[in-house]
């Protein structure tokens, strides 16, 4: 895949999902369970957690999770206007089951070192990452948990966008891709 190829997104899809994803979020988000608030039972990810281990994400799962979401809010539209927040980005396939996110974050990161599912609005082809990044928005309200988490991973699988400099195909991708959606 050429890098022109990995660059052309439908930009209108992956803005919508990613507005999607703020309301989702917005209206679900309760600061006394920040981390089961915002896994929600109805859009659980088939095979999770067993088939989820070690950070091996299932991109067409991504994909059936985020057609999900949108069926039920066009079924219950939420009026909640899209907080501020951060795009976390996940490296997929990392040495990933430690847990020690757990506690720092309040469960906001879970076992696998994966955010809740509800915050996931994408999944790339990373090229100097094999072989994908998740791609997922943080409300404000959870920065600071999630920064926890990060400060204690002995493997680094997570980190928000701007702090992506060091992959610079993956940045390139996922800034451009951003741009589109703000």
């Amino acid at each position: 895949m050429s890098d022109q190829d990995q660059l052309d997104f439908d930009v209108a899809r992956l803005s919508r999902v990613f507005k999607e994803t703020q309301a989702w979020c917005t209206a679900h988000l309760d600061l006394s369970n920040p981390g089961g608030s915002l896994r929600s039972e109805r859009l659980r990810p088939e095979g999770y957690p067993e088939d989820w281990t070690f950070g091996e994400v299932h991109v067409l799962r991504v994909q059936e999770w985020v057609a999900r979401r949108q069926e039920f809010l066009r079924s219950k539209p939420t009026s909640a206007q899209p907080a501020q927040g951060r795009v976390l980005v996940v490296l997929t396939h990392s040495d990933m089951g430690c847990a020690e996110g757990i506690e720092p974050s309040d469960g906001v990161i879970e076992i696998n070192d994966l955010p809740p599912w509800d915050t996931w609005f994408d999944c790339i082809l990373a090229e100097d990452h094999p072989p994908y990044v998740l791609l997922a928005w943080i409300p404000e309200a959870l920065v600071e948990r999630v920064q926890k988490a990060m400060n204690v991973s002995v493997t680094e699988p997570l980190l928000w966008l701007e702090d992506a400099a060091t992959w610079d195909q993956t940045r390139r991708t996922v800034e451009r891709f951003i741009d589109f959606l703000t």
